[in-house]
């Protein structure tokens, strides 16, 4: 019925359905053109969001390098001539410590890195711009305050050396060679700002990089940094001045603030219309987050002529607004429910890559902390041990302990190195537990077959055994009696080197290893017992392939070797056997040069 009415009202009244027709097609033109440009802003917005993300973690990559910050953690725990320069027990001019300074900012292309002291002055440094950074004070800093309270940390200033902007990575040195000692002083190394300028400018849209105290710090419009995005209030203020953050930039009047309050969803730049997104930046500065903000110019979502044609097809309209509406919302929902799956899926992603790496980080406290502890391992016997995992974890171990009256000392290489040589190390440690519980006290040929029983036992490769693994350990154990006249030797593809009046001898073990799946369960291994001289010196060293295999030499590339080897033990055996270990390790520095670490290292001597 109504149907009809509107039929015959159509047919009757010419003008007024014209009328109504024109005045239809205007207001569905309005309508229209709103949910179009509103849907190009949405789809703008979407985009920048994404971007945003994406950007963010870009210059987090840039920042948050493991091996930066995992490099300097070992160099403050570790390296004992960076302790006594800290100390100022050692000149700040000591050549090892300038060294190591060159190596680790050319091998991450940094700026410089340079080594502060229990006072707050650097003491050495080495820059890639020949000006050294010695002599400057910089106990003002939060980052080295932080490091001098025994936490690493990731902080952003302008250089006092080069006035220029720069992040600092920085890491305690420890007084003790173990996390939680006493902080002595601190090394820190600066990163230039390149790469993440190079990163916003890749972007379209206008980007910035804001700090937690609401300063730019890196723009694609470069006339943007250093420019304020919110006035800090005078507490703020006094905290900025006071940490030389920004150099010199807050000493007089106020730097100019942005044109517009990034806080907006909408802003305007030069008289036109922005859409703004941001996206926290984490990489730990002790400040808190820091935002990366994107600006999309709406103006250029949809070209005027594009909206003539659209006004032009008004009764067209009219016919299919319609299905139009429908199709739009249908893509709108589609395109909403694709972003939300892409953001969880970079959420995952995130996620997934955090744990992983806070995983191997652990893992690494985990392995150090059953080897074991070297306070109460030198009251027990006059040794050193090097020790240098190719990677976070690695897959060498070595044992002292006391074992019946007298001492046990071994050294074990497991397969692979990295996490999977880590998970055999964990194996092997409870392999020598169970071992030790059922073997007479000396007898260390007894004990590395056990050893070798219980290894192919928990990783169900006895011979004969279908889809059994390949995996196992070479490994070299000795025995002091308790009186130190006797020392008894067995090796699983092991040497253990003997130096006596200025030679050395060396004392091969057997052939093959332990654990692997081609060998019988029940192996015997031999024994080599080596009689002492009490009123003679006596040292003895074992070391895993790592240190003989490792690639360099002046133009031959060829591995360090055993008769190097032994020629270095000849040459340090003048020094105390706890000094050794510098030696050891200059050498095969020195030898390896610009080659990478290609084993886990690990040097043990003792006498």
């Amino acid at each position: 019925m109504m149907a009809r009415k509107i039929r015959l009202f159509i047919i009757h009244n010419k003008w007024k359905t014209a009328a109504i027709a024109v005045l239809m097609a205007c207001l569905l033109a309005v309508s229209l053109d709103t949910i179009v440009v509103t849907r190009a802003q949405s789809q703008l917005l979407g985009t920048l969001q994404d971007e945003a993300k994406q950007r963010a973690l870009q210059v987090m990559s840039h920042t948050l390098n493991g091996n930066i910050m995992g490099s300097i953690e070992l160099l403050g725990m570790l390296d004992k001539e960076m302790k006594q320069v800290a100390l100022t027990t050692l000149p700040a001019a000591t050549p090892g410590v300038l060294t190591t300074l060159e190596r680790v900012t050319r091998y991450y292309a940094a700026e410089g890195t340079f080594l502060v002291s229990h006072d707050g002055i650097v003491q050495s440094s080495w820059n890639m711009n020949g000006k050294p950074s010695t002599g400057l004070d910089i106990k003002f800093r939060p980052y080295y305050r932080i490091a001098k309270q025994g936490q690493s940390n990731v902080y952003a200033a302008i250089a006092l050396a080069t006035n220029q902007r720069a992040l600092y990575f920085a890491a305690p040195v420890l007084e003790q060679y173990q996390r939680g000692s006493e902080s002595v002083g601190a090394i820190a190394i600066r990163i230039g700002l390149e790469q993440v300028d190079a990163t916003l400018k890749e972007s379209k849209a206008i980007a910035l990089l804001v700090t937690p105290q609401g300063i730019v710090f890196s723009s694609n419009r470069t006339e943007w940094i250093l420019r304020l995005a919110k006035t800090p209030n005078e507490e703020e203020l006094q905290t900025i001045r006071e940490a030389k953050q920004f150099g010199k930039l807050f000493d007089g009047p106020l730097p100019d603030r942005l044109p517009f309050d990034p806080a907006n969803t909408t802003v305007a730049v030069d008289g036109k219309p922005y859409l703004s997104v941001s996206s926290p930046v984490n990489w730990h500065d002790p400040l808190g987050h820091w935002q990366l903000i994107l600006l999309g110019d709406v103006t250029e979502l949809i070209p005027w002529y594009i909206r003539t044609i659209m006004a032009s097809l008004l009764f067209f309209m009219i016919v299919s607004s319609a299905y139009l509406i429908r199709t739009s919302l249908c893509d709108k929902e589609a395109r909403e429910k694709a972003d939300q799956a892409r953001q969880l899926a970079d959420e995952q992603a995130r996620q997934a890559h955090m744990q992983i790496v806070a995983s191997i980080q652990y893992a690494s406290r985990i392995q150090q902390s059953i080897l074991p502890n070297i306070d109460a391992v030198t009251d027990m016997i006059n040794h050193f041990v090097l020790w240098l995992p190719r990677d976070t974890v690695g897959g060498d171990i070595y044992w002292m302990r006391p074992w019946g009256e007298g001492r046990l000392i071994m050294l074990a290489d497991c397969t692979g190195h990295g996490v999977p040589g880590a998970f055999m190390t964990m194996l092997a440690v409870g392999a020598v537990d169970r071992a030790l519980d059922n073997t007479p006290v000396g007898e260390v040929g007894l004990l590395v077959g056990h050893i070798h029983e219980h290894v192919q036992g928990m990783l169900y490769q006895k011979k004969g055994e279908e889809n059994a693994t390949n995996d196992g350990l070479e490994l070299g154990a000795c025995y002091f009696d308790h009186e130190g006249r006797t020392l008894r030797f067995s090796g699983a593809r092991f040497s253990l080197f003997h130096a006596h009046q200025d030679e050395v001898q060396e004392f091969k073990g057997n052939k093959f290893g332990i654990g692997y799946h081609n060998l019988d369960t029940h192996l015997v291994l031999n024994e080599t017992q080596i009689c002492l001289t009490k009123d003679e010196s006596h040292t003895f060293y074992m070391t895993s392939d790592g240190f003989l295999d490792q690639i360099g030499g002046v133009g031959k590339r060829c591995g360090f070797g055993k008769k190097r080897f032994i020629e270095l033990i000849k040459q340090v055996q003048d020094k105390p056997v706890r000094e050794q270990k510098e030696y050891f390790k200059s050498a095969l520095l020195d030898y390896r040069g610009e080659e990478e670490q290609r084993d886990d290292v690990t040097v043990i001597g003792f006498a």
